[in-house]
């Protein structure tokens, strides 16, 4: 024996120990690696659980009432108290571990080993986060189970409501501004009034006298006429003006004709008067002889003796016979002089009538020359103003004809109608002004006139130095200059011009006085009315900046600065304002978008009340902070009666433009319209106003239809979308009251169309999501807190969380005695599981 242990030394022994060292350390290696595996699985899934478990303690008046999954996360406190869930999840995960923690037993063999460490959360999702979407999200999942089987079909035919509206309110807009644009011309025409056709005019039209007579002009381009005035030769065509204008035409020819006759009688007179002098020379040298042979005898008489009797006697009769001649030669002579005084006043007379017409004729000439330079200088402005409204004109009857199918046939005939009064401004419109015609006929007229003028200028010239037959030339050339002169073509149309006799109804303050009653209070009993208001601050919706929205159309600013007479209306402002109903580019979406649409609109209609007044209705409300919340999440004002004002304030723009649509339809209201229109402003001479006021005039009755409209959509009963009749007259815009209009609404008591609360629905569709969902977030937050008399704040609401845990496995079977008495250590291991949770 000891010679055998000497030899071997005991080295299979060692080898083998060694061997099995090694195989059990393999061996428990790999069973650590599977526990530590299972523990971490173990560790993960409790803190899964743990969230879960969390989240599972959602806040249940929240669920209750509004079906939405969140976790008030406050715990009572004013803001998220994440320590509180920080020890929730770190109770959650140790009972899972250690589901033996409160037992009050020894404890048994721990495999997993697993020590918790610590739970924090390290970030939250609220549910007024990421702009409202997360609140979305829990609102369509939760009517995805519901059951909405006409919610599709319903919302597509609300999408094509106000297809056909806005393509009228699109053309109708660019009419408004065409017809505002048209407005220069017409002014234009109505100076060209004054100084073609001599009556006075001003910005608002024609002029009157005190007496109320039709104020005309001294002088002006078509005063020259050839003819007896008549309606046909002067081309007025409206016997008032006619009249008014009668007496103030000229005709040039018996003028000039009056002055080559004076150059005639002038000529006759100088004749006489020239052979007046001659024989008043001659008479005069037979007095002179007379004279000198009275002079002879004289002397021959002083030379005979006394006693000459008989020659005495003789040359005393000779003397006697020549002094009775040369008196009778004197009495001659003075009766030559008087005729040569007469006829001297009378050629003195012939050049003053000569003169005097020519005055006269250069007066009007120069008269008419300035109104004629004058009626040019317009003419060149409405030429350049209609070659500026040429493309627009164009391109209006371009988009009329692109929408024919699309519109109602009776509506496309009204339009078209109106665009071929619009079509008379074009240079090529046969039915229309020639402006470049009536151009080149006032040059021409004003050429004539200044060669006129120089001829009779010439002529004056001649006629003060004496040269008659040169200043008779001249004369007759201004005359045969002046026949040249033509008025044809150059007639404006008075056939829309209204001479305003008595006052008219004033339509316009009729309803702006209306207005200023209060429009709500017209349409609905103020006593029935919500005063209800929501409370200020900690709201949801105080928590993001909403973008301003888009400013709705204002009646009130558009009764305070309308005026009948003016061109510029504001109605292009109320027919583009109706471009955001259109829902064309949300049908643009995608199909995922615009189903979750629907479910958000169905999940408010079972969610939020609406103003009624049917006490069925009323009566089955709950408690809440707002009775119109509908009103509330399309508008976000704090006052019931604040929002139920600017529905009815966007309903009345609605009803309006639509009803404007259902006039346009009806020719009888439409020509009503215009007769109502051209009594109102046919005095200013611009057809372009008289259409302006006609749009004004059917809008008044559309709006005055609308009140109606909206009392019975408040009522509960249902108004067609596009009436077939408007059942107002004009003649009801100056009688109508509050009691007239309830009367009118009861009409539609049983009548089928869209009810209050389809339009509703419809303004849902159109409201910004972000928005409705923070307002739909205030309600809820203020009707729990109402219904449960709690504080809940909807911001310390959370939709999921993200939290870590950490944690240590202590090893089991890889640690050897020596080598933990050698370390004075368990060899723990440290591990971190992280996640994020939520609804």
């Amino acid at each position: 024996m000891g010679l055998l242990k000497g030899n071997h030394k005991a080295s299979i022994t060692v080898f083998l120990s060694l061997t099995l060292l090694l195989l059990l350390s393999l061996i428990m290696t790999v069973i650590e690696g599977a526990r530590l595996t299972a523990a971490r699985v173990i560790a993960e899934r409790s803190f899964l659980t743990s969230l879960d478990s969390v989240l599972a303690e959602f806040y249940g008046p929240l669920m209750d009432e509004y079906h939405i999954l969140g976790l008030d996360a406050s715990y009572g406190k004013s803001e998220i108290d994440t320590s509180s869930i920080n020890e929730k999840i770190k109770n959650y995960m140790s009972y899972t571990i250690n589901p033996e923690l409160d037992f009050k037993k020894k404890p048994n063999f721990k495999l997993y080993g697993i020590t918790l460490k610590t739970a924090e959360v390290k970030n939250v999702a609220k549910l007024t986060d990421y702009r409202g979407s997360l609140f979305i999200h829990e609102v369509t999942e939760y009517m995805k189970y519901k059951t909405a089987e006409n919610a599709a079909e319903t919302f597509l035919k609300q999408t094509s409501w106000f297809e056909q509206p806005q393509k009228i309110s699109i053309l109708y807009e660019e009419k408004v501004k065409l017809d505002e644009e048209l407005v220069s011309i017409d002014e234009g025409i109505l100076a060209l009034m004054k100084y073609l056709d001599g009556i006075s005019t001003g910005k608002k039209g024609l002029l009157r006298n005190k007496g109320g007579i039709l104020k005309t002009e001294k002088f002006f381009a078509k005063k020259i006429l050839f003819d007896i005035p008549t309606m046909e030769n002067t081309g007025i065509n409206n016997k008032q003006i006619f009249l008014a204008l009668q007496n103030n035409y000229v005709n040039p020819s018996p003028i000039f004709e009056s002055i080559l006759s004076n150059f005639e009688k002038l000529q006759l007179v100088l004749r006489n008067i020239e052979e007046a002098r001659a024989e008043e020379n001659n008479i005069q040298e037979q007095i002179e002889q007379a004279r000198l042979n009275l002079s002879g005898l004289e002397s021959n008489m002083s030379s005979l003796d006394k006693d000459d009797i008989e020659k005495k006697e003789s040359l005393s009769a000779q003397i006697n016979e020549i002094k009775a001649r040369i008196s009778d030669l004197e009495d001659k002579i003075r009766e030559i002089e008087i005729n040569i005084s007469e006829y001297t006043d009378e050629k003195n007379k012939c050049i003053n009538t000569i003169a005097g017409n020519g005055s006269e004729t250069k007066s009007l000439i120069a008269g008419c020359f300035y109104a004629t330079e004058q009626a040019i200088y317009e003419l060149e402005q409405i030429i350049k103003s209609v070659k500026e409204a040429k493309p627009k004109i164009i391109s209006y009857e371009e988009n009329l004809k692109n929408y024919k199918n699309e519109i109602d046939k009776e509506v496309y005939d009204s339009l078209e109608k109106e665009l071929n009064d619009i079509k008379t401004y074009l240079p090529e419109n046969r039915q229309g002004y020639d402006f470049d015609r009536m151009k080149a006929i006032l040059i021409s007229n004003c050429e004539i006139l200044k060669e006129c003028e120089t001829f009779l200028n010439e002529g004056s010239n001649a006629l003060s130095a004496m040269n008659f037959d040169l200043a008779k030339a001249k004369y007759k050339e201004a005359y045969i200059k002046i026949l040249g002169y033509k008025t044809d073509g150059l007639n404006l149309d008075y056939s829309t011009l209204f001479i305003q006799g008595e006052d008219n109804p004033d339509f316009l303050k009729a309803i702006s006085d209306l207005f200023e009653q209060g429009i709500t209070g017209l349409v609905v009993d103020k006593d029935f009315i919500s005063s209800k208001k929501l409370g200020s601050g900690n709201m949801p919706s105080d928590l993001i900046y909403f973008s301003e929205d888009k400013q709705e159309f204002s009646f009130k600013e558009f009764f305070r600065k309308i005026k009948i007479g003016n061109k510029n209306t504001g109605l292009d402002q109320l027919f583009g304002s109706f471009d955001y109903l259109s829902l064309t580019d949300f049908k643009k979406n995608s199909l995922d978008l615009v189903a979750k649409r629907i479910l958000l609109l169905e999940y408010i209609k079972e969610h939020f009340y609406k103003f009624t007044l049917n006490e069925d209705e009323k009566n089955e409300k709950k408690p809440s902070a707002l009775d119109y919340e509908r009103e509330y999440l399309i508008y976000g004002k704090n006052a019931d009666k604040d929002n139920l004002d600017a529905i009815i304030m966007r309903l009345i723009l609605i009803r309006t433009v639509l009803n404007f649509i259902s006039i346009l339809a009806d020719k009888g209201k439409v020509s009503e319209a215009k007769v109502i229109a051209a009594s109102l402003v046919g005095f200013t001479g611009l057809p372009v106003l008289v259409a302006i006021t006609q749009s004004v005039l059917i809008i008044l009755l559309a709006f005055a239809e609308s009140l109606v409209d909206i009392c019975a959509l408040l009522l509960g009963y249902k108004v067609p979308f596009i009436k077939k009749k408007i059942d107002l007259n004009y003649s009801d815009l100056i009688l109508l009251t509050k009691e007239k209009i309830k009367k009118k609404a009861q009409v539609y008591k049983n009548v089928k169309g869209i009810s209050y609360s389809e339009y509703i629905s419809f303004f849902l569709c159109i409201t910004d999501q972000t928005k409705l969902s923070y307002r739909m977030m205030d309600l809820i937050q203020e009707n729990i807190n109402m219904r449960y008399g709690v504080n809940f704040i909807f911001h310390n609401c959370i939709f999921g969380l993200e939290a870590e845990a950490l944690y240590d496995i202590k090893p089991l079977f890889t640690v050897f005695g020596f080598v933990k008495e050698h370390l004075g250590s368990d060899f723990e291991r440290n591990y971190a599981v992280s996640s994020g949770y939520s609804y």
